[in-house]
């Protein structure tokens, strides 16, 4: 039995090849379109070029331009859904980022089942497409 894609479009930015493929390969199993990068930079440029229904964003303490580009995706495209993926736990990282700018968060490392029962329902928030 062949299944349907899903109308969804799903951004992972990650820069760990190893986890970002991980992502990729669970959601393209459940019949999610994925698009992945592996910089800010490249994300900026698949964003310019398309319309993305949720984005998943590793942001690194060390690494502010996560925030940049999660503030940029905020102002292009504020109906677009945010998941943030971070090592540190919800209250370090709101504490530390000050920012509670995003619809869903999961904390590395992040089990299968946890990253798509909070991708459903991140995507239930979505007005029906």
């Amino acid at each position: 039995m062949l299944l349907a894609r899903s109308k969804y479009k799903i951004l992972v930015i990650e820069d760990d090849l190893v986890f970002r493929r991980s992502l990729s390969k669970a959601l393209s199993k459940n019949n999610y379109n994925v698009f992945v990068a592996s910089s800010y930079e490249e994300a900026s440029e698949l964003c310019d070029q398309m319309h993305f229904h949720l984005v998943i964003i590793d942001i690194r303490y060390s690494n502010k331009a996560g925030l940049d580009c999660q503030q940029r995706l905020r102002v292009l495209h504020p109906e677009t859904k945010l998941i943030i993926i971070s090592t540190f736990n919800r209250v370090e990282f709101e504490k530390k980022f000050l920012t509670r700018d995003f619809d869903a968060y999961l904390m590395k490392p992040v089990k299968r089942v946890e990253l798509l029962k909070t991708v459903r329902r991140t995507l239930m928030q979505l007005p029906t497409i």
